[in-house]
């Protein structure tokens, strides 16, 4: 089962049994691939902008504003996402995904979020 950042074709910065995180880049304009997110996540704004969120359909489901330095909690409470994101702004997103560990300390693995 291939992780979020390998959907998106993007390599981990950091790989340990404790977190995994990977920086996404997204050109004005362009929309990165459909990807699915089975545990928790941080998104850490780097550069903001505008996005519209799109289904496994291609449609849009909502739209987000991403201020520079913005941290979000992706908690996950009713299971896995798929989406994909449209950068709508001008600028590029850069966007750092933390990958967290669950309330053991340790980091959760894919396989065990599906039931």
């Amino acid at each position: 089962m291939n992780g979020p950042w390998e959907e998106i074709g993007t390599p981990l910065v950091v790989d340990t049994p404790h977190a995994r995180v990977w920086v996404e880049r997204i050109p004005a304009g362009a929309t990165r691939p459909l990807h699915t997110h089975r545990v928790p996540w941080l998104t850490v704004v780097v550069n903001g902008g505008q996005a519209d969120i799109l289904g496994p359909d291609g449609h849009r489901t909502g739209t987000v504003e991403l201020a520079s330095g913005q941290v979000k909690l992706n908690p996950l409470p009713d299971g896995p996402v798929r989406h994909a994101m449209h950068n709508t702004g001008d600028g590029e997103l850069v966007l750092v995904a933390i990958q967290l560990p669950d309330a053991t300390g340790e980091l959760v693995e894919e396989q065990k979020m599906i039931s």
